[in-house]
């Protein structure tokens, strides 16, 4: 059943958007000839990819490995993406915010993934209702 609903989701040109900030850990060729693991959190996440801030000027079009933490789960979800858009913004100690597309993920990654972003979509929708009606 899984499999059915995340072959609706890819089908679907927009995902919805959660704005919560997971820990996440990023490498590509670039970062690892210079023995780097970034670390940062996310600005936000979707099914489809993820948006975070960085230090490095990575160019558009790199591979990226991630690694994302849910907090519901023990281990993160493990997945590859491709920067498909960067800008500079100074957040923090970091210079550049990163647009990733998702390229490969586990199907069980992705069902981890898709649960909770749906489910706190979902929270906070409710919790936005129970506010403008209490």
């Amino acid at each position: 059943i899984c499999g059915d609903i995340l072959k609706l989701m890819k089908e679907r040109r927009r995902y919805n958007r959660l704005s919560d900030s997971l820990q996440i850990s990023y490498q590509n060729e670039r970062l690892t000839v210079l023995n780097i693991l970034g670390g940062s959190r996310t600005k936000d996440i979707s099914c489809g990819g993820i948006c975070f801030p960085s230090m490095y000027d990575l160019p558009k079009g790199d591979a990226l490995k991630i690694d994302i933490s849910l907090p519901e789960f023990l281990n993160p979800v493990k997945t590859e993406g491709k920067i498909v858009w960067k800008r500079e913004e100074c957040i923090g100690n970091f210079r550049y915010l990163l647009g990733i597309e998702f390229a490969d993920i586990e199907p069980a990654d992705e069902c981890r993934l898709y649960g909770y972003v749906n489910r706190r979509i979902e929270e906070k929708e409710n919790s936005s209702v129970a506010t403008w009606i209490g």
